[in-house]
């Protein structure tokens, strides 16, 4: 597989980390309920930076199965589907272990069940409905990396002195993509 293409994708998920790290901290300085500018622009660099941790994260998901050569989800439900089928192995011709385990996807699905309800809102934002999410996005400042690198190392084995970087010797997966 192609080193650029895994650079893309470590590039999505460091922007993800990035905006992650940088809505818990406005979180913790954010004059959220302060009803003047100072308190919309928090509300509002809170929530966009949510937004884009999110987004730099599905574009992160898509791009693998895009090296995968697997179908990209469709219909109004891809952002779900996206992450349910990285939570689960695939067998057959183009068999590949889950990327996401549980607790990684759940904590995906909370940052994406924010990103539906701010764009819906329409005004409605209130700090302390976001605790859930600010856990969330936490936890994905560590595991998203971890989970990608891991993932990675398996279906795109490095080369080593037991392989040559090819699916299916030294630990890759047999007839997994090439």
């Amino acid at each position: 597989m192609s080193d650029a293409q895994w650079v893309d994708v470590e590039a999505d998920v460091s922007a993800a980390v990035t905006h992650f790290k940088n809505a818990l901290a406005l979180s913790k300085v954010g004059k959220f309920k302060d009803e003047g500018l100072e308190g919309y622009r928090d509300q509002m660099a809170f929530m966009h930076a949510m937004q884009c941790a999110h987004t730099s994260a599905e574009a992160a998901l898509t791009r693998v199965l895009r090296i995968l050569d697997e179908d990209l989800p469709t219909g109004e439900d891809w952002h779900l589907t996206l992450i349910n089928r990285l939570s689960k192995p695939i067998t057959g011709d183009h068999a590949r272990p889950e990327m996401l385990n549980r607790e990684l996807a759940d904590d995906l699905q909370e940052t994406r069940s924010f990103r539906h309800r701010v764009m819906h809102s329409y005004g409605a934002f209130d700090i302390t409905r976001a605790e859930p999410t600010m856990a969330a996005a936490q936890r994905l400042v560590t595991s998203l990396p971890a989970a990608i690198a891991r993932f990675r190392n398996i279906v795109d084995p490095p080369p080593n002195n037991n392989n040559d970087g090819e699916d299916g010797a030294g630990g890759g997966m047999s007839g997994g993509p090439k």
